[in-house]
């Protein structure tokens, strides 16, 4: 049984409604191979603001595109959703946000040869051939949003829009369709370029790890095998870990002390709690290493004090 099918029997079993292998294609079908062609006026295609990606799109990068689209054209189209309110419309972007800004930024350098006295043309990305899907609710926009970022940009860049993406697609698709999480999972698995240990191990992260504990993920004070091991433990050993950490990182900043190398020490003793055997075990060198860093930020205030005469 191909891993398609197997998906489709799974979902099955969940879902009243027929679900077959051509069902389950849909799902993992690349966004840009959807809709119909059609050529749209680029002042009518608006940015999608649930784009997650946005920040992590240097300027740098943009204006390299604009220059390999300036070569060769555009060679990707976009996707957009076809949006008609009182007669009018407007589109509103799925897929192709950097294409679309380093276009942009190509029609500005246009205008301004033309301010300049030089010869442009200003009208040259007017219109852009676009994918164009008709009739989506704001649900299903949102679900080929993530399903393209996921596709196209997941395991590269920001691992931390990567998962966000990913818990939103699975909420709406579970939402919109009756899927299970395990069968969201596997299509995720199946459409994008991450392996089921990558996809399995951010949703693991997403929905069991503290937020502090992500936000010292997301900035590279804990690495992903830390953060896999915080995220198996209970909500209240993590809040023990992060309000130690919090305490020290708090004395650091006041005593004007660069804590990382402090954090280092910290974060490997908790690491290590991680690998005990029994969760008896896992409590008692928890309890030790908090007791252990107490101390020291003890040590650390104390050097804030002045000294008697």
């Amino acid at each position: 049984m191909s891993k398609l099918s197997k998906l489709a029997s799974q979902a099955k079993k969940t879902k009243p409604v027929a679900f077959t292998e051509e069902a389950i294609k849909n799902f993992t079908q690349k966004v840009e191979d959807t809709g119909v062609v059609e050529t749209v006026a680029t002042a009518k295609i608006s940015y999608n603001p649930a784009n997650d990606y946005r920040e992590t799109d240097n300027e740098e990068s943009i204006r390299s595109l604009a220059e390999d689209i300036d070569r060769q054209g555009l060679l990707h189209n976009l996707v957009v959703s076809e949006k008609v309110e009182n007669g009018e419309t407007t589109y509103l972007l799925i897929s192709g946000e950097r294409r679309l800004r380093a276009i942009r930024l190509l029609t500005d350098r246009e205008i301004e040869k033309v301010k300049n006295g030089q010869p442009g043309d200003p009208g040259k990305y007017a219109t852009v051939n676009c994918r164009v899907v008709k009739g989506l609710t704001d649900r299903q926009e949102m679900i080929m949003l993530d399903a393209a970022n996921l596709q196209t940009r997941g395991g590269a860049g920001d691992e931390s829009a990567t998962r966000k993406a990913m818990i939103r697609y699975r909420e709406n698709v579970m939402a919109e369709y009756g899927l299970t999480n395990e069968q969201v999972r596997d299509i995720i698995v199946d459409m994008s370029p991450m392996g089921f240990t990558t996809v399995n191990s951010n949703l693991i992260i997403e929905d069991n790890l503290r937020a502090e504990l992500k936000s010292m993920l997301d900035s590279n004070e804990i690495n992903k095998k830390q953060a896999l091991a915080f995220a198996k433990l209970s909500q209240s050993q993590q809040k023990l870990i992060t309000d130690e950490i919090s305490a020290l990182r708090q004395v650091c900043a006041k005593v004007d002390k660069d804590y990382s190398e402090e954090l280092k020490k910290a974060i490997k003793g908790f690491f290590e709690a991680t690998e005990e055997k029994t969760d008896k075990k896992i409590d008692e060198k928890l309890a030790q290493t908090a007791a252990q860093l107490k101390i020291r930020s003890a040590e650390l205030a104390a050097e804030d004090k002045p000294a008697k005469t």
